[in-house]
């Protein structure tokens, strides 16, 4: 028995953002999704939790990263092997007028940095919250 499959073309960031949860039943709130890719093609992924970042502010990142390394390590080898990922936060914390210092913003930003300096492609990072979305790798927030 062959497993069924389905294609999805998404031309932006809006588009798959749109069709992830339903696509992939994936509407699990404070998560992680880890997208691989080959080609132009996804290639599977995984799911992680994401910790508890209700507190975390762009002041406090470097002193709660600690509570981070774990998680942070974990995600890091998964893109590593993977080579090129695209990172899809899922949250109930709302964006704020500023993404980037959303808790799960400055998140995203430290762990786009961490990935950064493993060179590890990112094909898209972005957030979606009860309060809209945001895509981190274009200077635009999308929302």
């Amino acid at each position: 028995m062959n497993p069924m499959t389905s294609a999805m073309n998404s031309s932006n960031s809006a588009n798959l953002l749109a069709a992830f949860p339903t696509s992939t039943g994936a509407n699990t709130p404070e998560t992680l999704f880890i997208v691989f890719f080959d080609g132009d093609s996804a290639n599977g992924g995984v799911r992680c939790d994401l910790p508890d970042v209700s507190h975390l502010t762009r002041e406090n990142v470097d002193d709660e990263w600690i509570v981070f390394v774990n998680w942070a390590q974990t995600v890091a080898q998964t893109a590593v092997k993977a080579g090129r990922v695209a990172l899809i936060y899922n949250t109930v914390h709302p964006l704020t007028d500023a993404p980037s210092v959303s808790p799960v913003g400055v998140l995203a930003s430290s762990i786009t940095r961490l990935l950064n300096r493993l060179n590890v492609e990112l094909d898209d990072v972005c957030i979606i919250s009860q309060d809209g979305w945001a895509r981190f790798t274009q200077e635009d927030d999308g929302r």
